[in-house]
C-alpha cells in the first residue's frame, strides 16, 4: 500500500528518507533536507506495525485520538510479516533493507555496531555510541529519561536469520521455485485462528473484517506409529478411524461431550449432582491444582495415546506435560470446549481453524488501513533513534515506584491515565533528526525489553522454519478441499525421541489455494519450542528443526497407499532462524522500567493461537487508556427487513 493511501500528504509522498554522512555538518545538512512529518505532535505514536500495534493504532484512530504509525522496515508487519521469497532470502543472508528505496542493504551487524559502511546508510543516521550530541538533546538529564533504539532491534532483531538452502542468485532461484513474487511466506508461522473467538469478534468489531478473505483448514494430522493419522472433527469420523479401539472410541467421546455439555460456569450445578457429575465427569473447581494430565489419565481413563490427541491436536500444548510445565486442568478443559465449539461453527466437515489468504502478515495491513480510514498517518522506512521523556509530567509506572536501568533515575507512582493531562511529556527522535512529541506511545515488547533490560531472564526460544517443495505432504481428497493441513509431531514420538526435538513440532501446509504460493509449489511452515540453559547456550535452528523436516517429507498418512520414492515431496529451498521471546519475567521487568505512557505489545509466540495477539493488544491499549471499556465497540449492521418495514410505512 503506498504511502499516500495510508495517510501521508502527496507532498511526504514524493519525499524519500534522505540518508547522510556521519560528521556533523553532513548531519545537519540532512535533517534540513529530510521531509518532516506534520503535524510534530500527537496523541499516540505507535512504533511498529505488528499486529498487536496495529490493532491499537486503529483502536486509538477509531476513537478520535491523533495517531502517528512509524514503521522501521519497507513493509507491513513486523514480526507477524508475510513476505515474497526474496524478502526472506535478503533476510536470511543477514541483511536489512535500509531506509531508502534504492534497494541498498545494510549488513545487520554493522548496523548494530554504529558502523558507517561508506555509502552514507542508516548506520550513520544512528546516535554513536548510544548518545545524540548534536541537535539540542545532550543528554537524558537535560529532557529526562532516555531510552536509546537500536535500528537492528526494530527491523526484526527478534529473529536470528541462518543462510538458505539452496543460496541461489535470483535469476537461477525463480528458475527453481517459479514466481518468486507469487509467494507469501509467514515470519510467525504457523498461526491458527479459533472460527469463535477473540480475534473473529475482534475483527468483525474493529471492521478490519472488511479487508480480508478467509479459507478452512482442511485438516490435521498427528505422527502416531510413525505415520500421520487424521484426527476426527465429528461423531462420525471418530467411529471411521481405524486407529482406535471401539473402546477407546467409547472413552474419547464420553469425555468430548463432556466438554460440550459443561463448563466452569455449571460448576455449582456438577457439585450438587454428586461427585459423578455428567457422563461420570466432574469439571474442577476453580482453585483446583489438578492438571490437564491428571485429569485426563485418572477422571476421564484416556490411554496416553488419546491423551496425545487432546493435549497436542486439540488443546496444544507446545511442550511436554511432565516437566513442571503442566496445563491446569480448567484451562485445557476450557481450550477442549473452544475447539468444539469452532468445529461447528461452519458445519461438519469444516473444520476448527481459519487461515487468512495471504498469510498472517494481511491482518496487520488491514488494520493500518482501518487506522488509516479513520485519520491516522504512516511513515514507512522510519527508523526511531531515541525516545525521552520528563518523569514529572509522564504518567508513572504501576507500582509505586521504578528504577530506569539506564540512568538509575526512579519514577513516583501517579495513578493516571492517557487522557488527563493535555501535556505530551514524550519526545522522540527520528533518524532523520525529527523530533515529535506524543502524551502515549506503544511499541513491541522485544524493542522496549531490548532497550530497558540490561540482562535477559527468558529461556524460551522458537525454532522456526520455512520450506518450499513441489509436491504437497498431505494431499487433498477431494476437488473441491483444499491442500492446507496441520501437522503435529509429539513429543513422545520417534521423531523427537531420537532427535534434539524435545518439544512439539508443528508444521503448517499452505499453497496456491491461499495465495501463499504458486500453482504446484507448496509452503511448510515448522516452529518448535526451545527452551535453552542457564548460560543462554543455543543451537542452530536448522541443527533443531532438520529432523522434523526429514520426518515430515519422509513419512505417509494414514489415507494414503504406499508411496514410491518418487512420490515424495522434494525440498526446493528452505530457511532456518530462530525467534527470541519476551516471557513473563522480562515483561514484568521491562513495565517497571517505563512509565504508564508506554503500552508495551507482545510480539508472536510459540503458541499456535493468533487470540494472544489480540490479548496483547487489549493489554498495551488499557494501560494507555484505562477508562475505556471496549478497544472496539461493534458495528450494527442495518438489517435488509428493517428498510423494507420504513418503505411501507
Amino acid at each position: 500500500t503506498s504511502a499516500l493511501g495510508m495517510g501521508l500528504s502527496p507532498a511526504q509522498e514524493e519525499n524519500e528518507p534522505v540518508e547522510y554522512a556521519g560528521d556533523g555538518q553532513g548531519r545537519q545538512q540532512a535533517e534540513e533536507q529530510a521531509p518532516k512529518i506534520t503535524p510534530s505532535e500527537f496523541d499516540v505514536i505507535v512504533l511498529g506495525t505488528g499486529l498487536p500495534e496495529a490493532l491499537v493504532a486503529a483502536a486509538a484512530a477509531k476513537a478520535g485520538r491523533s495517531v502517528l504509525h512509524l514503521e522501521a522496515n519497507s513493509f507491513y508487519g513486523g514480526a507477524w510479516a508475510s513476505l515474497s521469497v526474496e524478502d526472506v532470502a535478503a533476510l536470511n543472508s543477514g541483511a536489512v533493507r535500509s531506509s531508502s528505496d534504492t534497494g541498498s542493504i545494510h549488513r545487520t551487524g554493522d548496523l548494530a555496531d554504529g558502523k558507517d559502511d561508506g555509502d552514507g546508510g542508516l548506520a550513520s543516521m544512528l546516535p554513536a555510541h548510544g548518545t545524540i550530541c548534536d541537535g539540542g538533546i545532550t543528554s537524558p538529564a537535560a529532557q529526562g529519561t532516555l531510552l536509546d533504539l537500536s535500528l537492528a532491534e526494530q527491523t526484526l532483531g527478534e529473529f536470528h536469520f541462518e543462510p538458505p538452502s539452496p543460496e541461489l542468485p535470483p535469476g537461477e532461484l525463480q528458475q527453481q521455485l517459479g514466481r518468486l513474487g507469487q509467494y507469501c511466506l509467514n515470519l510467525c508461522g504457523p498461526q491458527l485462528i479459533y472460527s469463535t473467538g477473540p480475534v473473529v469478534d475482534t475483527l468483525l468489531s474493529s471492521g478490519a473484517h472488511k479487508y480480508l478473505e478467509f479459507k478452512a483448514l482442511s485438516s490435521i494430522y498427528l505422527l502416531r506409529g510413525g505415520r500421520f493419522h487424521r484426527v476426527p472433527t465429528s461423531r462420525a469420523e471418530v467411529f471411521q478411524d481405524r486407529s482406535l479401539s471401539l473402546p477407546q472410541k467409547r472413552l474419547l467421546m464420553r469425555f468430548l461431550k463432556f466438554c460440550v455439555e459443561e463448563d466452569a460456569s455449571s460448576e455449582e450445578a456438577s457439585d450438587a449432582s454428586g461427585p459423578s457429575g455428567t457422563h461420570g465427569l466432574q469439571w474442577p473447581s476453580a482453585g483446583s491444582r489438578t492438571t490437564f494430565v491428571e485429569f485426563l489419565s485418572h477422571e476421564a481413563e484416556l490411554s496416553p495415546e488419546l491423551q496425545d490427541i487432546i493435549l497436542y491436536t486439540i488443546v496444544f500444548a507446545s511442550e511436554p506435560q511432565q516437566q513442571g510445565r503442566e496445563l491446569g486442568a480448567c484451562e485445557g478443559l476450557t481450550r477442549v470446549r473452544q475447539y468444539l465449539q469452532s468445529v461447528s461453527r461452519f458445519g461438519l466437515g469444516r473444520g476448527a481453524f481459519l487461515l487468512p489468504m495471504y498469510g498472517v502478515g494481511e491482518l496487520s495491513e488491514a488494520c493500518c488501513r482501518v487506522a488509516a480510514v479513520h485519520g491516522a498517518v504512516y511513515v514507512l522506512r522510519q527508523p526511531v533513534a531515541s525516545v525521552t521523556w520528563t518523569p514529572d509530567e509522564c504518567k508513572a509506572t504501576d507500582t509505586d515506584e521504578a528504577v530506569i536501568p539506564a540512568t538509575e533515575q526512579v519514577l513516583q507512582s501517579e495513578d493516571r491515565g492517557a487522557d488527563t493531562q493535555d501535556e505530551r511529556p514524550i519526545t522522540i527522535r527520528l533518524a532523520s533528526g525529527q523530533l515529535l512529541k506524543t502524551a502515549a506511545l506503544a511499541a513491541s515488547d522485544h524493542l522496549l525489553s531490548t532497550a530497558t533490560i540490561n540482562s535477559r531472564r527468558g529461556d524460551k526460544t522458537v525454532a522456526r522454519c520455512v520450506c518450499i517443495v513441489d509436491r504437497p505432504v498431505v494431499s487433498a481428497t477431494s476437488a473441491s478441499e483444499e491442500e492446507s493441513s496441520l501437522l503435529v509431531i509429539p513429543p513422545r514420538s520417534e521423531a523427537s525421541s531420537s532427535s534434539c526435538l524435545s518439544g512439539v513440532t508443528r508444521v503448517l501446509q499452505v499453497g496456491s489455494g491461499l495465495n501463499a504460493a504458486p500453482p504446484g509449489k507448496w509452503v511448510l511452515l515448522l516452529s518448535c519450542l526451545y527452551r535453552h540453559g542457564p548460560h543462554h547456550d543455543t543451537v542452530s535452528a536448522e541443527t533443531f528443526l532438520r529432523p522434523g523436516v526429514a520426518t515430515v517429507l519422509a513419512s505417509t498418512t494414514s489415507e494414503a497407499s504406499e508411496q514410491n520414492a518418487t512420490d515424495a515431496p522434494t525440498e526446493l529451498w528452505s530457511c532456518f532462524y530462530l525467534q527470541d521471546i519476551v516471557d513473563e519475567a522480562d515483561m514484568e521487568a521491562t513495565q517497571a522500567a517505563i512509565p504508564r505512557a508506554f503500552g508495551v505489545c507482545r510480539g508472536p509466540n510459540e503458541s499456535l493461537d493468533l487470540a494472544n495477539a489480540i490479548r496483547a493488544a487489549e493489554e498495551a491499549y488499557f494501560r494507555l487508556f484505562p477508562e475505556e471499556q471496549k478497544m472496539f465497540v461493534r458495528e450494527e449492521i442495518p438489517r435488509e427487513d428493517d428498510d423494507d418495514d420504513d418503505d411501507s410505512d
